[in-house]
């Protein structure tokens, strides 16, 4: 308690130091405002100044009963409260200012997190399009391959042919120029071995069924190698 007494002592003190101070300076500018000529700015000029060092001589008693009360032991209690309102302060700022930190520390990490992350995946996506880019490269160099082996007859016919008919050349998928007649209904025609096989997708609203059948010469139906119903992608 000492302690608090001597601190709110000194700042009395420092106060009243203060005011001295400014009350000499405002009584050396009434007495230069006096020696210029008396006029009515002049004249509330040293009023106002007056007023000001009453008023601050007022503040001064007040300050002294302070420092009495503050001797005798009556702002002790009144010290306290102030000192713990301080401590207060000082701890919530010091929590909030941990709270910003630990904030920052953990935006921080969030943020290498997901710079790690982005890294990773910008490391595996550029993997999977140079995989992707070199299997079309492939693809592509095998169509541009096996497409200038496609026979002549093949080729003017597919210029007759509709759009959901043509040949199975190679493994390269090839349909006629004309529009198509039945989008729902879709025949390509290849040769394994000599022997004509044909390839039908017939599409339903929600399934497709995919037969593959051989020509039989001897026979007036063809022989059903495979018959398949698979679920329509949506």
């Amino acid at each position: 308690m000492n302690r608090l007494r001597l601190e709110e002592k000194n700042k009395l003190k420092i106060e009243i130091k203060d005011i001295l101070f400014l009350n000499d300076r405002d009584d050396e500018t009434i007495i230069n405002i006096k020696k210029l000529t008396n006029n009515t700015f002049n004249t509330n000029k040293i009023v106002n100044l007056n007023n000001n060092i009453t008023q601050r001589k007022e503040n001064i008693i007040k300050i002294e009963k302070r420092l009495v009360d503050l001797s005798s032991g009556i702002l002790d209690e009144e010290l306290q409260i102030i000192r713990n309102e301080s401590t207060q302060i000082i701890n919530n700022k010091y929590k909030e200012s941990n709270n910003k930190k630990n904030q920052k520390k953990k935006e921080k990490e969030e943020d290498q997190k997901i710079s790690k992350k982005y890294y990773i995946d910008t490391r595996k996506n550029d993997r999977e399009f140079r995989y992707y880019n070199n299997g079309v490269n492939r693809e592509t160099k095998y169509y541009y391959k096996k497409s200038s082996t496609i026979p002549e007859y093949m080729i003017k016919n597919l210029k007759t042919m509709p759009n959901n008919k043509g040949y199975i050349w190679r493994g390269i998928h090839c349909y006629g120029d004309k529009p198509s007649k039945n989008d729902k209904h879709t025949i390509l025609f290849e040769k394994r071995k000599g022997v004509l096989t044909i390839h039908e997708w017939i599409r339903g609203s929600d399934f497709t069924q995919y037969i593959i059948s051989e020509k039989n010469h001897t026979r007036q139906k063809n022989k059903i190698l495979s018959n398949i119903m698979k679920k329509n992608i949506k």
